[in-house]
């Protein structure tokens, strides 16, 4: 009688990986007084399975006036209306990270600069000193 025995192995992937941002990390040019919409699309694989490899998005630091908005599962970067007169340039960090244990982390530095519109009529403004100076001269006539 001839006794087989079959053993199973299940292979579990172990969260070894960190998001990548492959080409998505890159700096930005928005024209000031923009409607609101979105102005970047932040792309990041991770090379482990399940939850170990979905990633999610969010602004770690930079965000002055809470001006930017990330979308936690697409990548989707918003932003409310920009005024170049008021701030030039933002640097956003962008933080990747995977749902596994331990979590796994990325980050990218995007400097979002603000194009300038012609959106401000010009003011004269006088001159605050004046300085003026006044020449006579007397012309004799001759006989």
């Amino acid at each position: 009688m001839d006794l087989y025995k079959y053993l199973f192995f299940q292979i579990v992937d172990v969260n070894d990986n960190a998001p990548d941002f492959m080409d998505s990390c890159t700096d930005l040019l928005v024209p000031e007084n923009s409607e609101l919409g979105t102005i970047h699309t932040f792309t990041a694989v991770d090379a482990d399975e399940g939850r170990n490899g979905q990633v999610t998005f969010s602004i770690s630091a930079g965000n002055v006036d809470n001006m930017f908005t990330v979308e936690l599962h697409s990548g989707k970067l918003t932003s409310r209306p920009l005024d170049r007169e008021r701030t030039a340039e933002y640097t956003l960090l962008i933080t990747a990270q995977d749902q596994g244990f331990p979590l796994q982390r990325t980050w990218c530095n995007v400097t979002v600069r603000i194009i300038d519109q012609n959106d401000n009529s010009p003011v004269w403004q006088p001159p605050k000193k004046l300085n003026v100076s006044v020449c006579f001269y007397k012309f004799l006539k001759v006989r």
